[in-house]
């Protein structure tokens, strides 16, 4: 997972279905916002 320095957006890894999810944030709320599928395997 990878928060940007503003704080408000997120990146994070979802392995069981090999894409990103990008989070929002505003103060303790979490909200999806939208997810990329990525092709191939993803590794660490």
């Amino acid at each position: 997972m990878s928060i940007n320095k503003a704080g408000n957006l997120a990146l994070a890894a979802n392995r069981a279905d090999d894409s990103v999810i990008v989070l929002g944030i505003s103060g303790s709320k979490v909200e999806l916002i939208d997810e990329a599928a990525m092709h191939g395997k993803m590794t660490h």
